[in-house]
This record gives C-alpha cells, sequence and structure tokens, in this order.
C-alpha cells in the first residue's frame, strides 16, 4: 500500500502542472472535483472521513482556484522581471495615467483579446488579480 506522501507526490505530478486554466466556473468546478477525490484518495486509508478543507490542510494543498492564482501572478511577475523568456510588454501594459483615485502606475490595463485562445490566457487572467494586489496595498498604507 502506498504512503501518504507517495501517493500526493503521484497527484502533483500527474495532475498538478498547469498548462491552460479553464475560464468559466462550471469547467473549474470540475476540475476542483478531480482534486476532491486525489485528497480523498490519498488520505482515506490512513486518515478516515475528513472534510474537504481538512484534507487540503493535511496535505499541504490550495484549492485549485487560489493554486491556479498563485501560479498565474508568480508566472507574470517572473515574465516581468525577465525570470522567464518572455516579453510581457507584447502582451500586456501599464496604465500611464491616474485618472482615478485607485489608479496607479502598477495597475495593468486589460489587453484586448480577439481570440478565445487569448482571453483565457495568464496575460488576460492576470490583470483582475494584478489590479486588486495594487488597490489592496494602497489601500492598506492609506490607513
Amino acid at each position: 500500500m502506498l504512503n501518504i506522501a507517495v501517493r500526493r507526490a503521484l497527484y502533483l505530478l500527474c495532475y498538478g502542472t498547469q498548462v491552460r486554466s479553464p475560464s468559466h466556473s462550471h469547467l473549474q468546478g470540475k476540475i476542483e472535483c478531480v482534486q476532491r477525490r486525489a485528497t480523498w484518495w490519498i488520505l482515506h486509508c490512513q486518515i478516515g472521513e475528513m472534510s474537504y478543507k481538512e484534507r487540503l490542510i493535511r496535505l499541504y494543498l490550495l484549492p485549485l482556484v487560489y493554486d491556479r492564482e498563485l501560479k498565474d501572478i508568480t508566472f507574470f511577475y517572473k515574465c516581468l522581471h525577465g525570470k522567464i523568456d518572455l516579453n510581457a510588454n507584447g502582451f500586456i501594459s501599464f496604465v500611464t495615467h491616474a485618472r482615478t483615485r485607485l489608479s496607479n502606475s502598477f495597475n495593468l490595463k486589460s489587453p484586448v483579446c480577439k481570440t478565445s485562445a487569448f482571453q483565457a490566457s495568464n496575460f488576460n487572467r492576470i490583470v483582475n488579480l494584478w489590479n486588486f494586489i495594487c488597490k489592496s496595498v494602497q489601500i492598506g498604507r492609506a490607513h
């Protein structure tokens, strides 16, 4: 019988790699179901009944929606700072004006999406998340 560490490693190798993140919530829910079943498979023989949240905590995993956001923001940061050989400026740009109280030079502009493939790309998904983080930091500094 496989132990918990081996099962977790198998799950992460087989399923943990993000290639393309689904943009529709019903597809995200289906993928999350896979993780629910995988966490049950990893832990059920040794732990018994646990809630999904307890299983995630026990395995040091994030819900997939947060995991995807973390990977998106990390990928963008690496592109932005030259850690990955991909020029983010070809896909996304920063706001060059401060027309609203919450705008700053760190905010991103939404890219023009001409294809459905680009609509679900990292550079399109990252805009709202990045701007939310910048807004949160800005509000935090004001208090």
